[in-house]
């Protein structure tokens, strides 16, 4: 059976991935379970009917129905009567007995070299990937320029450049001296540096302050920095300091990672 697209409640479009050469239910089972685990189908998620996706899929009913019912049974999904089947919410998607690390608590985050991906415009996306669907051609869904389509790469640069820019850069403005009056505020015995080279500032620590020890602490915090050291062009001791990223955090986690920020370096 060839693979199948599927699209169903909420707009969702979903690759299912049904190889040849297994029974069909077990194929289905298999393709919805490692969905669910790889996170395409999000817990709550609501799936078609049995008679909905059997039409798509060109299975029988019967097919659907007892794959749903196996996926309930192992606590994938959850079927209740009159209601649409959906993914349940915790379902056991690792192997049992293997214990999954708990990553720290990261409360502020200022790495270097990345935007707040919080903008970036899903909807708009969704919505314009949409409408250019419906108008490619089918031969243009074929293997092309591996740089992609000419016209893209033409018009999306002029369109970035004169819409996004703008926006992007009083963003980022804005942010930029959000951390320049916090540092002001509270660590005044630290220069800043290279606040027009990126999406960076970098904060010159006093003569008695060593960078190990500040991202130590920093460390302790859940505050992640970067410093001055993997950038020397020798192993030999320079000047001591930090390199702050100020476009990682969302925009509601901005204010908060400066508040750690500042008591962090206060402490200095």
């Amino acid at each position: 059976m060839p693979d199948s697209w599927t699209s169903w409640l909420g707009g969702v479009d979903l690759h299912l991935e049904l190889p040849p050469g297994r029974g069909r239910r077990a194929a289905l089972e298999d393709a919805l379970r490692q969905a669910i685990r790889d996170g395409r189908l999000a817990a709550g998620e609501r799936l078609p009917s049995s008679r909905a996706l059997a039409a798509q899929l060109g299975v029988a009913r019967g097919t659907v129905v007892e794959a749903y019912a196996q996926l309930a049974a192992e606590g994938y999904l959850r079927s209740r009567a009159g209601a649409a089947t959906e993914v349940a919410r915790g379902p056991a998607l690792r192997t049992p007995g293997v214990a999954a690390p708990i990553p720290p608590h990261i409360v502020a985050d200022f790495r270097l070299g990345r935007p707040d991906l919080s903008m970036f415009p899903r909807v708009e996306w969704l919505r314009a990937l949409r409408r250019a669907f419906q108008v490619t051609p089918h031969t243009d869904l074929g293997p092309l320029d591996p740089r992609g389509s000419l016209r893209l790469r033409t018009v999306l640069p002029q369109y970035l450049g004169r819409a996004r820019g703008v926006l992007m850069r009083r963003h980022y403005r804005q942010r930029r001296d959000a951390l320049l009056a916090n540092l002001a505020r509270h660590a005044p015995a630290m220069p800043v540096h290279g606040v027009a080279a990126g999406l960076h500032a970098v904060v010159s620590l006093p003569e008695a302050v060593t960078e190990a020890e500040v991202l130590a602490a920093a460390e302790k915090r859940h505050i992640v920095l970067s410093g001055l050291a993997p950038f020397r062009h020798s192993e030999s001791q320079g000047a001591q300091g930090l390199v702050l990223g100020y476009g990682t955090p969302s925009e509601s986690e901005f204010p908060v990672a400066l508040e750690h920020l500042g008591k962090l370096l206060r402490a200095f």
